[in-house]
């Protein structure tokens, strides 16, 4: 599992672009793992910070939600025929990743719309930086982040492997997870949204919040999840969200330029994407 303040980060970070995340049971389990597509790495820059959307390519007038806008592209869809251990049944629609078994739209959806609205909050400069009473600096390029086939059929791979989910994921893979073993009864959706909130509260947990004076992300602060949704590095997401016997595991897989073992890296200019 990723260390809290780490989770933090990856969500923050105004580099982070992109997310897939998977939630599925396991048992008495509910596991939650998100990908995220970011350039965030240790000692860089964690966001760029500065007037709101100020620094979007577009300019201010692009903006939404304190966002700027993704680029356009054409959602790539996974071709893998792999079932996944643990799958969902259901009845609502799957068109946006066809050949992905076990996730749904209205849960992509909604998940992209989770992590969108935090990066939103953190570049209109709406979140506090750890227990120190002080707002976080505002974004001036966040991106809006979109959703990505290919990294939710990563993410489901890994959120079907039920009890096995914590071993660490391949070293190509920027991942947040998490697994529910208490009311396992609840809906994906609100273990997505859960999840989420668990890896993006990594922030508040620091008594001494993050030096903005440079923005720098470093490792040992501890809130790596938090960073691959907060970087500007980070620009795609896809994610599984399932039932694994009594658990359910979600799965965020990211796509980022993040750095995961260096010793700097600044965290946000900050700006927060909007829901695509």
């Amino acid at each position: 599992m990723s260390d809290a303040s780490d989770t933090c980060f990856q969500m923050a970070s105004d580099l982070t672009t992109g997310l897939g995340c998977a939630v599925v049971h396991c048992g008495n389990r509910i596991n939650v793992v998100c990908h995220y597509d970011t350039t965030l790495a240790n000692a860089v820059k964690l966001y760029t910070c500065g007037p709101t959307c100020n620094r979007c390519e577009n300019g201010t007038t692009s903006c939404v939600n304190g966002l700027c806008p993704a680029a356009s592209e054409t959602c790539s869809v996974a071709t893998t025929t792999a079932v996944p251990e643990a799958t969902t049944t259901t009845t609502e629609p799957n068109t946006l990743c066809p050949n992905n078994r076990g996730m749904t739209d209205p849960l992509r959806f909604a998940i992209l719309a989770k992590h969108n609205s935090l990066r939103t909050a953190l570049a209109l400069g709406t979140v506090g930086n750890g227990q120190t009473g002080v707002m976080c600096r505002k974004a001036s390029k966040m991106p809006t982040l979109t959703y990505s086939c290919n990294l939710e059929c990563t993410a489901l791979a890994r959120a079907s492997r039920c009890s096995q989910m914590d071993s660490t994921p391949p070293q190509c893979i920027s991942e947040n997870s998490y697994n529910f073993t208490k009311n396992s009864n609840r809906t994906l959706r609100q273990a997505a949204n859960a999840a989420t909130q668990v890896w993006w509260s990594e922030l508040a947990a620091l008594e001494s919040g993050i030096d903005q004076i440079q923005n720098l992300f470093y490792n040992h602060l501890g809130i790596s999840s938090f960073a691959k949704i907060a970087s500007d590095l980070t620009t795609k997401i896809g994610c599984a969200v399932g039932h694994c016997n009594h658990l359910i595991n979600g799965v965020c897989h990211y796509q980022t330029s993040v750095p995961k073992n260096q010793i700097n890296s600044n965290l946000i200019v900050y700006v927060l994407p909007s829901v695509a």
